[in-house]
């Protein structure tokens, strides 16, 4: 997972624009709702554990979800974490998918480990946990699109926080997309999509912090497929505050003729 937030958020427990492009329309609201954000109370109220997803057809799969939990007690602290597998099949294209939610959990678990045992455990707060589960945004065209929803909490802080992680996947290669594969080569991607979520969150009134939607990669590395338009997921302290939660903003396909390239696994989606 990203460290950026997760160390801004640590850092901030210790001390308890850019020019629309002409043609360029604001993106529309999301259609995905961010998860329920936890309101800061003294002590934390650990949040509800998220349920378990169900399984999820996706053409003639499905995609089943599966569990990756640590716990400690000293330091004490407990890791739940569901991710999605694809099941019953020998297809090596869609076996890369589960290999990749797998390191995906995984390196989630190792980062939070690394940083629950180097906090000691406050007796006066509750244990440190890691917490994520993960809808599915898209499973047709051979993409496979999954939105990972991760609320962490280290003993002794104020409150929890969460992030965000995503894995879309070329199910026909059996390889990670990155945006650079669904824009057209002499599109620079990050410049449209910082115009269009500046906007957009601007109308929203959830844009505290334009340096969260500078156009660099690291701020936009929570992207979804829809089959509505691409969507991006902006972490706490990102774009605002914590009291305002996380931020979402969908872009239509509408808004990206002549950007997103024809030759792509997105092309079906355009129509």
């Amino acid at each position: 997972m990203s460290r950026k937030w997760w160390l801004t958020f640590l850092i901030l427990v210790a001390l308890s624009g850019c020019q629309i492009l002409p043609g360029f329309l604001p993106a529309a609201s999301s259609p995905i709702s961010p998860a329920p954000f936890p309101t800061p109370t003294q002590p934390p109220q650990r949040p509800t554990v998220p349920a378990t997803p169900s399984p999820v057809p996706v053409g003639p799969w499905v995609i089943n979800p599966k569990n990756l939990e640590e716990n400690s007690a000293k330091p004490a602290y407990t890791i739940t974490l569901n991710y999605p597998v694809i099941a019953g099949t020998n297809d090596p294209h869609l076996l890369a998918f589960n290999q990749t939610a797998e390191k995906l959990a995984q390196d989630v678990r190792d980062s939070f480990r690394k940083d629950f045992l180097s906090v000691p455990a406050d007796p006066n707060f509750g244990p440190s946990f890691a917490q994520m589960t993960y809808s599915v945004t898209n499973g047709t065209d051979g993409l496979l699109s999954v939105l990972f929803t991760v609320a962490f909490y280290a003993s002794g802080a104020a409150h929890p926080n969460q992030s965000s992680q995503v894995l879309n996947f070329d199910l026909i290669h059996g390889k990670k997309l990155e945006l650079a594969d669904i824009f057209l080569p002499n599109i620079d991607p990050l410049k449209i999509i910082a115009t269009a979520c500046s906007a957009d969150l601007t109308k929203q009134n959830r844009l505290e912090f334009e340096e969260g939607v500078l156009p660099k990669a690291e701020n936009f590395a929570s992207w979804n497929i829809s089959t509505q338009g691409l969507i991006f997921s902006f972490d706490p302290y990102q774009v605002a505050s914590y009291a305002m939660g996380p931020s979402q903003v969908l872009i239509p396909y509408a808004n990206l003729k002549g950007f997103i390239n024809p030759n792509s696994l997105l092309a079906p989606l355009l129509k």
